[in-house]
């Protein structure tokens, strides 16, 4: 009696673990669209910090050097975070474009960065099989 509950405690567990497992990845899909879509518009805050919730979303599995290097991209991110338009009038304001593609670079080192950490810890769907050889 005592092994079925035990047993049945843990396909239970299983369950739980599995269910908040295809939220995540759900989330994080929905999460890396709308990151994509900002930055397309040109929205890098936005997509910033979309992507900084995605990591916020993994911390519990990050090794310590990942966060310090995450950490550190986004210290060094800061700068884009709120930046306004880039126009004024009809002109262009050198000093935000310079802002404006310097953010851009800074996003997408720091897009790579929290991808190369949803592929190390298997959030990403792994390579298909190779299914034209015969083994």
């Amino acid at each position: 009696m005592l092994r079925r509950l035990i047993v049945s405690m843990q396909s239970e567990s299983e369950k739980v673990s599995w269910n908040l497992s295809e939220i995540l990845i759900k989330q994080i899909g929905n999460l890396l669209a709308q990151a994509n879509s900002n930055f397309i518009a040109g929205r890098i805050g936005n997509a910033f910090t979309i992507m900084q919730t995605i990591r916020l979303l993994i911390h519990h599995d990050l090794g310590e050097k990942e966060v310090k290097k995450i950490l550190k991209s986004e210290e060094e991110a800061t700068s884009m975070i709120n930046n306004t338009d880039m126009y004024k009038g009809f002109n262009v304001d050198e000093g935000k474009k310079i802002l404006f593609f310097d953010g851009r670079a800074k996003y997408v080192l720091y897009h790579n960065l929290v991808m190369s950490c949803l592929k190390e810890h298997g959030y990403s769907i792994p390579p298909k099989a190779e299914t034209h050889r015969i083994v």
